[in-house]
C-alpha cells in the first residue's frame, strides 16, 4: 500500500508538470527562466527515466549558455553603438583638431621668422629644422622630417619662401 500511494504520487507530480504539451512547455519555460527552480522539475522527471533526464539537462544548459549569451550579447552590442559618438561628432572633432594644429603651426613660423618678413627662407627653416624645435613640433602633428630641405621645397609655392 505505502508503495502504491508512494507510485501514485510520482505520478500526479509527473502528470502536474508534463500533463499536456502546453503545461510542457510552461515547465520548460519556467526552467529556463527563473520561473521556478530547475533542480524541482529535474527531481520529477529523473523518476520518469535516465534519458528524459538527461535530455532536461541538456535543454537547461543549452538554454542557460547559448540563448541567455546570445541575448546578452545582442543588449551589449546595442549598448555599445548607443556609447559610441556619431559620424558627425567626430567630423567636428577632426576639423577642431586641425584648427588647432594650424593656429599652433602659424604660431611656431611666427616665431622662428626672425626677420619679420612675414615668411620664412629655406635659411630660417633648416636652421629651425637642424635645431630640433620645429621637428619635434612637426613629428606630434604626425610628420617625420629628415630632409629640412626637400620637405622646404614640397612647401614653398613658385617663391623661395614659405608665407
Amino acid at each position: 500500500p505505502q508503495n502504491e500511494m508512494q507510485d501514485d504520487a510520482q505520478i500526479r507530480a509527473v502528470r502536474n508538470i508534463l500533463g499536456s504539451v502546453q503545461q510542457t512547455m510552461l515547465t520548460l519555460y519556467m526552467a529556463a527562466t527563473g520561473g521556478d527552480d530547475w533542480s524541482v522539475f529535474y527531481s520529477v522527471i529523473r523518476q520518469t527515466g535516465f534519458f528524459n533526464a538527461a535530455v532536461f539537462i541538456a535543454y537547461i544548459g543549452f538554454i542557460q549558455v547559448a540563448v541567455m549569451n546570445i541575448l546578452t550579447g545582442f543588449f551589449v552590442e546595442s549598448a555599445m553603438k548607443l556609447a559610441q559618438p556619431d559620424q558627425d561628432s567626430r567630423a567636428l572633432e577632426v576639423c577642431r583638431t586641425e584648427n588647432a594644429q594650424h593656429r599652433q603651426l602659424m604660431q611656431l613660423c611666427e616665431k622662428l621668422d626672425k626677420d619679420g618678413s612675414g615668411t620664412l627662407n629655406k635659411q630660417e627653416f633648416s636652421q629651425h629644422m637642424n635645431n630640433g624645435k620645429l621637428k619635434y613640433f612637426l613629428a606630434t602633428l604626425g610628420l617625420d622630417i629628415s630632409d629640412a630641405e626637400r620637405f622646404f621645397e614640397l612647401l614653398e609655392d613658385t617663391s623661395s619662401e614659405i608665407d
